[in-house]
């Protein structure tokens, strides 16, 4: 419980940030330059939350538990008193939408504000130990969109060796991603994580300059030409190619054992590009707002047909960062 103070009734922050999208690296480990990512923005799902100032630390509404102790490591690498968090939506954690780093930089750029911390976005993120293995996740934070980061410096002492974004472009407001996520299935947590990505050998030379030439010659010029089709085959391609080289790891391709299905179902139903963001299980398939209604439609058909459960969600891109709202009560 926290303890009222002069805090409680100075300001109130309203922080709005989405998930996001990883769709693989196109560089690992070896070289000066480690973990380089490729990744999106998305509206959906959000973490929104009122936070106010105060001693102590104290959570309320929707996925309270968790926030609450993500909070306290907040608080505790920011050396503030602590916060009241009122939460009015969250993301679910570890289904590869980049939940913690989300409600983690949410928090601290909240507690930023109101303590006149006066921390830049990069310098939160270090903080609060976000960023050491992608970059996507803070510069979707920062400012949305279609981003390619640099990876991080091997040599990892500071803010300053945090990813950078090589490039960042707005994703066409009329695309959508439709997000399917096993029910009761979880990806890897961050310990392991860790553990594993430090032990990887170097991506083979012939994967990463084969993504590294979908990414320069189709990825990137079907985004700012907004060829939906062009950008759809070369991320499923990519996202191929990412996922053979962590099928050690993860047992295949996908993470999910119905992902295979699933995937061909949904190409055979008009979706431009398929595949599993992060260590999955949540797969997304890339489709336009006119047609995301009918493909949602027929992949909830097959699924309750096939006896899979899975959550559903169409998910808009986001091409701003997060959003932060300072005020009087």
């Amino acid at each position: 419980m926290s303890k009222t103070s002069r805090y409680s009734r100075a300001l109130m922050a309203e922080v709005d940030t989405g998930s996001r999208l990883h769709f693989g690296f196109y560089r690992t480990t070896g070289g000066p330059f480690l973990f380089a990512s490729i990744g999106a923005a998305i509206r959906e799902p959000s973490f929104k939350a009122v936070v106010r100032p105060c001693e102590g630390l104290e959570v309320s509404g929707q996925d309270k538990d968790r926030v609450l102790s993500l909070a306290e490591d907040v608080v505790r690498a920011l050396g503030v008193p602590g916060a009241r968090i009122e939460v009015r939506s969250s993301i679910p954690a570890h289904v590869g939408l980049g939940s913690t780093t989300q409600v983690k930089l949410g928090i601290a750029w909240a507690l930023n504000a109101l303590y006149g911390l006066g921390k830049s976005v990069r310098e939160l993120a270090f903080l609060i130990g976000r960023g050491e293995f992608s970059g996507i996740g803070t510069l979707a934070f920062e400012a949305g969109g279609l981003i390619v980061d640099t990876g991080r410096r091997a040599e990892f002492k500071g803010p300053k060796d945090l990813p950078r974004a090589l490039v960042r472009l707005d994703v066409p407001e009329d695309w959508r991603f439709l997000l399917l996520t096993r029910e009761g299935m979880r990806g890897l947590n961050e310990a392991s994580e860790r553990d594993l990505l430090l032990s990887l050998e170097p991506m083979p030379d012939g994967v990463r300059g084969r993504i590294c030439s979908l990414l320069l010659n189709v990825l990137l010029p079907s985004v700012l030409w907004g060829n939906i089709r062009a950008f759809g085959r070369a991320l499923t391609e990519i996202q191929e190619l990412v996922g053979r080289y962590f099928s050690p790891y993860q047992g295949g391709v996908f993470a999910d054992e119905a992902a295979e299905e699933l995937r061909s179902f949904l190409l055979s139903k008009g979706a431009y590009g398929v595949g599993q963001s992060s260590w999955g299980p949540t797969l997304y398939a890339l489709t336009t707002a006119r047609e995301c209604q009918a493909l949602k439609e027929a992949v909830s058909a097959f699924l309750e047909e096939s006896g899979f459960k899975y959550g559903v969600l169409v998910a808009e891109p986001r091409n701003e960062g997060a959003r932060l709202e300072v005020r009087s009560p």
